[in-house]
């Protein structure tokens, strides 16, 4: 049998117990929501594409303009069987 003493004892340590328990900040608040369009990815190519140099992009708008003739070419093509 414990005594009025212990009981009380008992009774301040779960009180202890459960201020020290409500103290601690639940993370659900504190982190970001994990479902977040850069928690699934996006955006990583912004972050590790390097910047283009003007003798590259020359060189893409001057492939894009040989494949656009050369759809144009192949359309007039079609056309003419």
């Amino acid at each position: 049998m414990s005594s009025k003493w212990h009981q009380k004892k008992e009774k301040k340590r779960l009180e202890q117990l459960a201020r020290e328990e409500a103290a601690i900040p639940e993370y659900s608040f504190i982190v970001k929501d994990q479902t977040s369009a850069a928690a699934m990815g996006e955006g990583d190519d912004q972050l590790f594409e390097k910047k283009i140099s003007k003798e590259e992009k020359k060189n893409i708008s001057e492939g894009e303009t040989l494949c656009k003739e050369k759809q144009k070419k192949m359309y007039e093509y079609r056309w003419w069987w």
